[in-house]
C-alpha cells in the first residue's frame, strides 16, 4: 500500500480539530497523525493555563518535534499526517520531499468565512480550556494561509475543502486524479473558491 504525506491545514479556529478524528478514521492506524496543539498540551502538562512565556517556549518545541517526527516519517517512507496553520511555506519542501521518496500527497483545507468569526471561535475555545490566540495574528494568519493554500492544491493528489462556519463542516470542493479541481460550492467560501478557480 502506497505511503502518503497528509497536510490538514487551516488558520486558527477553522475548525482543524473537529475534522481531526473523522480524518483519522478515515486514513487508519497506519497513518500517525500529529497535532503540534497535543503535543504542546503534554509538554505543559495537559493545561494552557500557563504564562505567555511558558507557553510559548512548549510551542516552539512541539513544533520543532512535530518537524522533526514528519522529516522522519517520509525517510522511512510511512504515511504521516500532520496539522498546521499554514501561515509559512515551511512544509513545501517536505511536500516536495515526500513525493521524491514515493509518498502519495493529500491535503485537507478548512476556513472560516471571515476573520471577525475566527476570533470569536478562538475566544470560545480558551474559556473551553483550549490555548488563545492574539486577535490581530489570528487575522493576519487567516491571510496567509489562504495565499499559501493553491501552492498545496496544486501538489496535492487528493484534496478536500471545506468551510467551517457551521457546526458540521461544508465541503466546497475537492481534487482527484480523474476529475481535477472541482467546485462544490462556490459562495459558501470564496476566499478559496476563487483562488482554486484561478489555478
Amino acid at each position: 500500500m502506497q505511503p502518503w504525506l497528509w497536510i490538514i491545514a487551516g488558520h486558527n479556529g477553522a475548525g482543524k480539530s473537529t475534522l481531526q478524528p473523522v480524518l483519522a478514521t478515515m486514513l487508519g492506524e497506519a497513518c500517525r497523525f500529529l497535532n503540534p496543539d497535543d503535543v504542546t498540551r503534554a509538554l505543559l502538562g495537559g493545561t494552557f493555563d500557563v504564562d505567555n512565556k511558558t507557553r510559548m517556549q512548549a510551542n516552539l518545541e512541539a513544533a520543532q518535534w512535530v518537524d522533526r517526527t514528519v522529516d522522519r516519517l517520509i525517510d522511512d517512507g510511512k504515511s504521516v499526517a500532520v496539522e498546521t496553520v499554514l501561515s509559512t511555506d515551511k512544509f513545501r519542501r517536505r511536500v516536495l520531499a515526500a513525493k521524491k521518496a514515493g509518498l502519495a500527497f493529500g491535503f485537507v483545507y478548512i476556513a472560516l468565512s471571515s476573520a471577525d468569526l475566527a476570533v470569536r471561535r478562538v475566544e470560545t475555545r480558551v474559556k473551553e480550556g483550549g490555548h488563545g490566540v492574539d486577535p490581530n495574528k489570528i487575522r493576519s494568519r487567516r491571510l496567509t494561509s489562504l495565499d499559501q493554500m493553491p501552492w498545496f492544491a496544486e501538489q496535492a493528489d487528493v484534496a478536500f475543502f471545506f468551510c467551517g462556519d457551521t457546526l458540521e463542516p461544508v465541503l466546497i470542493a475537492t481534487k482527484t486524479p480523474e476529475h481535477g479541481i472541482e467546485i462544490l460550492d462556490a459562495l459558501s467560501l470564496p476566499d478559496v473558491t476563487d483562488r482554486l478557480a484561478a489555478l
